[in-house]
C-alpha cells in the first residue's frame, strides 16, 4: 500500500473503528516506566501534552517534571493553525484551548524548535508494534516533526493498552516513534 489515496482511506477507516474504544481504559501506570526514561536525559528538554479522552492522564507527571526542574513543552496552536511547542513554567499557566485541548495560557511562546534536542512524547489515536502513529488525520504533529528535522529527538508515543495495534499504513511524511509506551509497559522500547 504505497498510494497515498489509499493510506489516507486505510488510515481514515482505522480513525472510524477506533471509535470509543480504550476511552475506559488504564490511563495511569505508564509514569513508572516514563519516569526512569526521562532520568536517561537528563538536560534535555521534555514536550508532552496534558491527556483528553482517550489519551492517558499526563497532569501529575508534567506537575512532577516542573517540580524536578525540568524544561517542560506543551503543544498550542498559533494563529495560522500551526502546532508550537510553549514552554510551560508552572501548572497555573494552563487554560483550555480549542479541540477540548489544554495549553499553556501564556501568550510568549518559547518554541522548543530553537533546542538542540529533546524528548516528545506524542498522543496518537493508535501505534503500532513498531513505532508508527496514527493521529486525527490534521497532519499538525507530521508538520512538526517537518520543521523540527534539523533536532536530535527522542519520540515516545503514549496511549492505552487498547490503542495498540499490529500494523498501521504509513506514508513517507509519517514519522516513526522511537519507542511505545502504555500502562501496561513498554511496546517498542528506544534505544538509547
Amino acid at each position: 500500500m504505497g498510494d497515498p489515496e489509499e493510506i489516507r482511506a486505510a488510515k481514515d477507516a482505522l480513525r472510524r473503528g477506533l471509535k470509543g474504544v480504550g476511552t475506559d481504559d488504564a490511563k495511569r501506570g505508564w509514569e513508572a516506566r516514563a519516569a526512569p526514561f526521562v532520568g536517561e536525559y537528563p538536560g534535555w528538554p521534555v514536550a508532552l501534552f496534558v491527556g483528553v479522552r482517550h489519551e492517558p492522564d499526563t497532569r501529575d507527571f508534567v506537575v512532577g517534571l516542573l517540580q524536578a526542574g525540568r524544561e517542560v513543552y506543551l503543544p498550542t496552536m498559533d494563529e495560522g493553525g500551526a502546532l508550537r511547542m510553549a514552554r510551560l513554567r508552572a501548572v497555573d499557566e494552563l487554560r483550555g484551548a480549542g479541540f477540548g485541548l489544554i495549553e499553556p495560557a501564556v501568550p510568549e511562546r518559547d518554541e522548543l524548535l530553537g533546542q538542540p534536542r529533546a524528548l516528545v512524547f506524542v498522543p496518537g489515536l493508535a501505534f503500532d508494534r513498531g513505532g508508527v502513529r496514527l493521529g486525527h488525520g490534521k497532519g499538525h504533529y507530521d508538520r512538526w516533526f517537518g520543521r523540527a528535522a534539523d533536532m536530535q529527538l527522542c519520540c515516545v508515543g503514549l496511549c492505552t493498552d487498547a490503542r495498540v495495534v499490529d500494523a498501521l499504513p504509513s506514508g513517507p511524511h509519517d514519522r516513526r516513534m522511537d519507542g511505545v509506551l502504555t500502562s501496561s509497559g513498554w511496546v517498542l522500547q528506544p534505544a538509547k
